[in-house]
C-alpha cells in the first residue's frame, strides 16, 4: 500500500492565504484575491498604453 503524499502549499507573497499559483514572469506567488489584483492591474496598464488613457481616470470598458 502507497503512503499518502503530503503537498506543501506556499503561502502567498502579499498575505499569509494560500497560494493559488506562482506567476511565471514576475516569480511571486499569489493568493486568488492577490492574482485578481496583479491580473487587474496589468490589463489597466496596458489598456492606458494602447487606448492613451489618463492614469486615475475612471473609464469603463465593454468586452
Amino acid at each position: 500500500m502507497l503512503a499518502p503524499m503530503e503537498i506543501e502549499i506556499p503561502s502567498c507573497d502579499s498575505c499569509d492565504k494560500p497560494a493559488l499559483l506562482e506567476q511565471a514572469y514576475s516569480g511571486r506567488v499569489l493568493c486568488g484575491q492577490h492574482l485578481v489584483k496583479s491580473i487587474r492591474k496589468k490589463i489597466a496598464r496596458e489598456l492606458r498604453k494602447q487606448l492613451k488613457l489618463v492614469k486615475g481616470e475612471h473609464t469603463t470598458i465593454f468586452v
